[in-house]
């Protein structure tokens, strides 16, 4: 038996790993479902034998569930299949984190030399890598280091085929070499003829150095005469190498010179006659703040919570801000520019009622350093919740105010942040209630597709020229009722910015969570005016993006680009190539690589070369291009493409695809989609991989072993999930999905379970997410990386309670705070510990925690649909999803015989 792959009964569902050892002399198919049952009586009958009547202990699993939530469990986890066998994201988790995490190992340090030879950490886990000529898989992962060479080989696997990108994440942080010595010249760094790719370290130096070689396209380049060097006599490599971080980091910043400078943006309409192309000189980012202060927003105490959380964000954090200048813009009815020029004593006001046409009226004081106007924007701050106490707006004009801010920052570029509480209903843009369920009360079969995404045209051109004009925008929603967030996070996504969404918001559990979130904002990686161009070797092209941008074609458009921004892409074999020889152009470089191996020859035309090029301008004011590389080996053998295969980097490309395609097909299609890929892939490892096809087998390629239970938890989503959803929450959860990184969509996938009854030690630990796993005495925290619940059972411990938030009982406990208290006692230490990485690198209380007693608190319900593993969010269990994606795969193999069969007695009957 092989040690890539599990297999399984088709009653038993156990692994021959697991029992071989214990069976030696039985067959594995012998075991069946009255065996174990007789088996588990025997157990049973010998438990009572031990304990008197009445000293028999509980057994949750034989009364009631531990919690209510959720849908109701209709269909019992049948006896014969052992839950514990299946495969699950924590099964090694622990141990992974003890061994990768930064946080925890520093001394453990990846070398992308060795990405292509073991198996990666999960994306889950922020871990050290070392760049020796490629990018570390925290900033670009491949859903496989050995690609199908061919595209036959590649639809028989079936597995998907792309890259996950977060060219700015800092999980953990790395330093990006900057590289100066090109700011200057004419024509910026070196760059391919013919498919325009930068100068990398996988490039090679021919003819003494005059030339080098395109290693995505193989063109030959000559080189300029102030970048020429000698090569090496022996490696054939510069003799500058060393002085040349271009050559030696897959990840490079490039400082570019004046040609690579953006372009001013088209001017409105009506003006386009006196529009010249000139280029923007860079300039440090500049921020605007754009706040509703309409009734809802004073009522609600938003106002007060922002004067607080702007207030830390911009003068109490300990990380430097990644831009010093901002400016203020507030609205309800009428728009509000305020002056805080540096020479002023104190801010002043300007009203401009005009909401049609609505312009910018301060010639300078608008935009202004917050070191130097410190004193005019803390005076502002303070008097924000009380300054319009006394009006009585009608509305709330959002479209006005951004084409407002967009005036402001058209030709420089920049940032806004919108903090709307209501749906904007006056001024350009004005939006009407669309949904005629917004309370989630209809089912979503009887929904408009179209209320996740813009309203209106006025909507999407806006986002445009927001990115034209280099301007990013993160939204801010804090909605009492229906907001239109497929409109209001259709804009940040657009423009690359990201929403935030506090529906219900309580200044007593939000507050803490906006300003880490502000904080996130004002201190993390940033760029601005930026497009992203992916490039792969000949024979591959790349066919679908998803994540948050302006798809143009093959250049994807961002007003700005962040550590949390995040993108997807899927390549796949050139059409044009497959008439050419006996496969592709990639096939035959295979080829030609294995016959220079076996001449004694060397090449690079086995392997397959990805670059990604960021051009953003810094948020410190200077052009740059950010270059990732990164090169995964050509195959013609499916067992190889299957080893190499990365589980995480593949599920979060479907996840992404899936998101995308809610705007445009039926939720029940991509649920049934997702659930065909999966039985798509493990039946192309049964045929192409396994040693035995024996029948009545679940065979699980190890790679592989989780893709069910994560097509799982995409399905139980909330962007994707049946029944009634409000059309907001899967707005932004559509919007989240798209653009979240590999660390945030996992955890979305399988929420963590953590229990906090057994001991300090156990805290770090994993359990299952299911019900089963929970024990009315106990206390678990679970966390899926945007919320934390602390679920409590009826008979908790009191001293745990104690410990945790040092009250006496669980009654006494305020469930409106969302963060822990900070005392100094192992449990709440240890539990500290787990939410702080699992926020890392944002501020803890970027995830607010909540509690959940049984019986007593509603946030039960969520934590209902956070153990994915049961029957609930309108799926089946983790076992019957097993079950069932087993038997589509007996009836797709058995249809398959069956057609080989007919196939065969049409034969002998012809002949």
């Amino acid at each position: 038996m092989s040690n890539s792959r599990r297999a399984y009964h088709t009653e038993d569902i156990y692994t021959k790993q697991d029992f071989i050892k214990e069976n030696e002399d039985s067959d594995f198919d012998s075991f069946s479902p009255y065996n174990q049952q007789q088996q588990q009586q025997q157990r049973e009958q010998h438990q009572r034998e031990q304990f008197q009547d009445g000293d028999v202990p509980l057994n949750p699993l034989t009364q009631r569930i531990p919690h209510t939530a959720g849908k109701i469990f209709s269909n019992p986890i049948k006896p014969k299949i052992n839950p514990d066998l299946l495969p699950s994201p924590v099964d090694s988790l622990a141990s992974q984190i003890q061994q990768s995490d930064a946080n925890l190992n520093a001394d453990y340090i990846l070398s992308t030399l060795d990405v292509h030879q073991t198996s990666l950490p999960s994306a889950s886990i922020p871990f050290n890598c070392t760049d020796n000529g490629y990018s570390s898989p925290n900033l670009l992962r491949l859903s496989t280091y050995a690609i199908p060479a061919t595209n036959d080989l590649a639809r028989s696997c079936q597995l998907p085929l792309g890259m996950v990108i977060s060219p700015f994440s800092d999980r953990p942080a790395s330093q990006i070499p900057q590289i100066h010595s090109f700011s200057n010249s004419q024509s910026g760094p070196p760059r391919c003829t013919l498919c325009r790719a930068y100068v990398n370290p996988s490039v090679k130096f021919i003819n003494g150095g005059k030339y080098w070689q395109c290693n995505l396209c193989s063109t030959h380049n000559a080189v300029d005469d102030d970048y020429f060097s000698a090569l090496d006599p022996h490696t054939y490599t510069r003799l500058d190498r060393e002085h040349r971080p271009e050559f030696n980091f897959g990840s490079v910043d490039f400082v570019l010179p004046r040609p690579y400078y953006a372009l001013q943006p088209p001017p409105p309409i009506g003006f386009e006659s006196a529009y010249t192309e000139t280029p923007r000189p860079p300039t440090q980012l500049s921020r605007l703040f754009l706040i509703d202060v309409g009734l809802q927003s004073r009522q609600s105490g938003l106002l007060h919570t922002l004067s607080l959380t702007i207030k830390d964000a911009l003068y109490s954090s300990p990380t430097p801000l990644n831009t010093p200048y901002v400016g203020f813009i507030t609205y309800d009815s009428t728009l509000h520019f305020h002056d805080m020029s540096a020479e002023r004593e104190v801010p002043s006001l300007m009203i401009v009622p005009d909401t049609d046409e609505p312009f910018n009226p301060l010639a300078r004081g608008l935009i202004v350093d917050v070191n130097a106007s410190k004193h005019n924007i803390l005076s502002f701050l303070a008097s924000l919740p009380t300054m319009f106490r006394d009006t009585n707006p009608r509305g709330s004009i959002l479209g006005s105010a951004l084409t407002a801010a967009m005036d402001v920052l058209r030709e420089v570029g920049g940032e806004v942040n919108v903090f709307q509480s209501q749906l904007p209903t006056d001024g350009l843009g004005g939006l009407t209630e669309r949904d005629p369920a917004p309370g989630g009360t209809a089912s979503v079969s009887e929904r408009d597709r179209s209320l996740y995404t813009s309203a209106s045209t006025w909507w999407s051109n806006l986002s445009e020229s927001l990115t034209d004009a280099g301007v990013g925008v993160n939204m801010f929603m804090f909605p009492y009722k229906y907001t239109d967030v497929g409109t209001l996070a259709a804009l940040a996504q657009y423009t690359g910015g990201e929403s935030y969404f506090y529906p219900k918001f309580d200044p007593a559990r939000h507050a803490l969570k906006v300003r880490a979130d502000l904080t996130r904002i004002a201190t993390r990686a940033l760029g601005y005016n930026a497009s992203v161009k992916i490039r792969c070797s000949k024979g591959f092209h790349i066919s679908q993006h998803h994540g948050a941008f302006l798809d143009r074609s093959s250049d994807l458009t961002m007003g700005c680009v962040s550590a949390d921004s995040c993108m997807s892409a899927l390549f796949a074999h050139d059409a044009s190539s497959l008439t050419k020889g006996w496969g592709t152009v990639a096939a035959n470089a295979l080829q030609s690589a294995k016959e220079k191996d076996e001449s004694g020859g060397h090449g690079q035309a086995d392997e397959v070369h990805f670059q990604v090029a960021v051009l953003y301008t810094g948020a410190e004011g200077a052009r740059k291009v950010r270059v990732l590389n990164t090169m995964a080996k050509l195959s013609d053998v499916a067992a190889t493409v299957f080893r190499h295969a990365d589980v995480d980097a593949g599920a979060v490309l479907l996840y992404k695809q899936a998101a995308a395609h809610v705007i445009s097909r039926p939720l029940g299609s991509i649920r049934d989609k997702l659930i065909d890929r999966s039985v798509q892939v493990l039946v192309a490892y049964r045929k192409h991989c396994a040693q035995s096809n024996k029948g009545g087998q679940l065979i699980l390629p190890e790679s592989y072993k989780q893709f069910p239970i994560l097509t799982l938890g995409m399905i139980k989503s909330k962007c994707l999930k049946g029944g009634a959803v409000a059309s907001d929450v899967r707005s932004h959860a559509i919007r989240q999905t798209l653009s979240g990184t590999p660390y945030k969509l996992l955890q979305a996938m399988y929420p963590r379970v953590h229990p906090l009854h057994k001991g300090v030690e156990s805290v770090p630990e994993f359990i299952r997410a299911s019900y089963k796993r929970l024990e009315l005495h106990g206390a678990y925290l679970i966390h899926n990386g945007e919320l934390a619940i602390i679920w409590l059972g009826n008979h908790v411990d009191k001293q745990i309670v104690k410990e945790i938030w040092n009250v006496e009982s669980k009654s006494q406990i305020d469930q409106r705070l969302g963060v822990l208290p900070d005392l100094d006692t192992p449990l709440s230490i240890a539990l500290r510990s787990v939410i702080y990485r699992a926020s890392y690198p944002n501020p803890p209380s970027s995830i607010p925690v909540l509690i959940a007693r049984q019986d007593v608190d509603p946030t039960e319900i969520e934590v209902g649909n956070m153990l994915i593993e049961d029957d609930n969010n309108d799926g089946m269990s983790y076992v019957d999803h097993i079950c069932h994606i087993h038997k589509l795969i007996n009836t797709q193999l058995l249809g398959e015989t069956r057609m080989a069969d007919a196939a065969d007695a049409a034969t002998w009957r012809t002949w």
